[in-house]
């Protein structure tokens, strides 16, 4: 085949089966694909690691990443300022999305950048750079944990109701009217002195 030099003669080919099936971005199809790119990227610590530490503590897998270069050329009734909006929604609506490449299918997608190009030669067709990038999801569990009173302590296990810690839990008792009495003087005078060495006592 001889090389190509302008978009409406690639998606031509394409239409006729002579290039690469198209790419899937949820619902959409695009005519014709020139270019993509994946990019997986592991984050490696750079600080020196403890030998027979867990590796898996100090490098982490970035979220996936996909550049699609893609084309429409308005066909099935749309045209291709139409089929334009249609990307803009689908990048403004936040959600995730499924996409088919040739190499690998992706689960859990964001339209993280979309570039439109138009030049003398792809003034009648839409071509684009859509940049894609995964959400990677997690699944969280509840699990209960001793609860801490207000002294700190935490309810033993299996303990429940509001008197697993009596002394911290239970109510104010009214034992009646309490009168303060004043402190007893002790006169050093008459405490006796204990002789070291011995078992003698000194008044």
């Amino acid at each position: 085949m001889s090389e190509i030099r302008d978009v409406n003669q690639l998606i031509t080919l394409t239409l006729n089966g002579s290039t690469a099936y198209p790419r899937y971005f949820d619902s959409m199809t695009a005519t014709v694909t020139i270019e993509e790119s994946h990019m997986d990227e592991v984050v490696i610590t750079e600080h020196p690691v403890e030998v027979g530490a867990q590796i898996s503590d100090h490098a982490f897998k970035r979220p996936a990443e996909l550049t699609v270069r893609c084309g429409w050329n308005g066909n099935n009734g749309e045209t291709v300022q139409q089929i334009y909006q249609q990307l803009l929604s689908l990048q403004q609506a936040l959600q995730t999305i499924a996409v088919s490449t040739g190499k690998r299918q992706y689960q859990n997608m964001l339209v993280a950048g979309l570039t439109c190009i138009t030049d003398e030669k792809s003034e009648n067709v839409l071509l684009v750079q859509v940049r894609f990038r995964e959400i990677i999801t997690v699944s969280t569990q509840n699990v209960s944990s001793p609860t801490l009173v207000s002294s700190g302590t935490p309810v033993p296990s299996g303990a429940t109701g509001t008197q697993a810690i009596p002394q911290d839990t239970s109510g104010i008792t009214d034992t009646g009217n309490q009168v303060l009495q004043a402190p007893t003087t002790l006169n050093p005078s008459n405490v006796p002195f204990l002789v070291p060495g011995t078992n003698q006592t000194l008044q």
